[in-house]
């Protein structure tokens, strides 16, 4: 299992659109994966669960993978949650 703690760079956080592109990027991966903000854990894969949590500039995540691709799908995320704060 791995984990890790990023920060939201974003402007507008992350809105609908980049979480369904979130999710379809990390629905790929076999690994289960979990999106920790304050006391809330969300599945990843779940559009719905990341939508309720609100995820704003700012907000430290703590992401959470575990399984047989777990290093390749953290190393996607963290990718993306970079990138998209890049397009401020």
């Amino acid at each position: 299992m791995l984990k890790r703690n990023i920060k939201v760079g974003n402007k507008s956080g992350l809105h609908a659109r980049m979480i369904t592109s979130f999710v379809k990027k990390v629905s790929r991966y076999k690994s289960q994966i979990f999106i920790s903000k304050g006391s809330a854990k969300i599945n990843a894969k779940s559009i719905m669960g990341l939508c309720s949590i609100g995820i704003s500039e700012g907000d430290m995540l703590e992401i959470e993978v575990s399984g047989v691709d777990e290093e390749v799908a953290m190393a996607e995320i963290i990718k993306y949650v970079k990138e998209i704060g890049k397009n401020r």
